[in-house]
C-alpha cells in the first residue's frame, strides 16, 4: 500500500534518508508527472515558502508547499540524472573546467535564492544533479537537510541560524569534494 498526501501525491520511492527526514519519489495523480516529496521541520516551512518563488535554470523547481495533520510537506522538480556524489564516486574527481561550470551554475542559483530570501541551507554534493542538459541543479532548496562534512561552522551548534556565507561555505566544500581534494 503506497500513501497518498494531500489527495495528489503518490510516496513511491525513498530516494534518501537524512537525520531529519526522508525524500519520497513521489508521483503527483493530478498532472501525472514523477516530482519528489519531503516532510519539512517547523523551522524550515518560510525557507521553503521563500524558495517556492525562486525560478532559476539551476534549481529545481518548488511546485507545492502544503500542511496536512499538521506535518508540512514541500513538492519539488525531480530531475533526471546523477548526483554530484554519486558521479564523482563512479569516475573520480572532475576536471577543473567542469569544477568551474559548476560553481558558475550553483553560485547563480544561490545568488538568485538569496535575493529572495531563500537560503538553501543543505548545498552538498549529493544535492547537485547533473541532469544532461549542459547545466547542474540544485535540488533540496529551503530544507536544510545538510551533511555535517558540508555544514559551515557557525551552523554546526543545535539552533544555528545559517546566513547567505553559510551556503557559500557549503559550496566551497562542494566544490573541493568535485576536485577530491580533502574536505575543511
Amino acid at each position: 500500500m503506497t500513501t497518498l498526501l494531500n489527495e495528489r501525491y503518490r510516496l513511491t520511492v525513498p530516494l534518501d534518508a537524512g537525520a531529519n527526514t526522508t525524500v519520497w519519489r513521489a508521483r503527483d495523480e493530478v498532472l501525472h508527472r514523477d516530482v519528489t516529496v519531503r516532510a519539512l521541520g517547523e523551522r524550515d516551512l518560510p525557507g521553503a515558502l521563500a524558495a517556492a518563488r525562486l525560478r532559476h535554470p539551476s534549481v529545481a523547481a518548488v511546485h507545492d508547499v502544503f500542511t496536512v495533520d499538521g506535518r508540512s510537506w514541500l513538492v519539488a522538480e525531480l530531475p533526471e540524472g546523477r548526483t554530484l556524489g554519486r558521479l564523482v564516486a563512479e569516475r573520480g574527481p572532475l576536471p577543473a573546467e567542469r569544477v568551474a561550470a559548476l560553481g558558475a551554475d550553483l553560485l547563480e542559483a544561490l545568488v538568485a535564492g538569496h535575493a529572495l530570501g531563500a537560503l538553501h541551507g543543505s548545498v552538498q554534493p549529493d544535492h547537485v544533479v547533473e541532469p544532461g542538459s549542459g547545466r547542474w541543479v540544485l535540488t533540496g532548496f529551503g530544507t536544510g537537510n545538510a551533511d555535517p562534512a558540508f555544514t559551515a561552522p557557525e551552523c554546526r551548534a543545535a539552533n544555528a541560524v545559517p546566513v547567505p556565507v553559510s551556503d557559500l561555505w557549503s559550496l566551497a566544500a562542494t566544490l573541493l569534494a568535485a576536485t577530491g581534494a580533502p574536505l575543511p
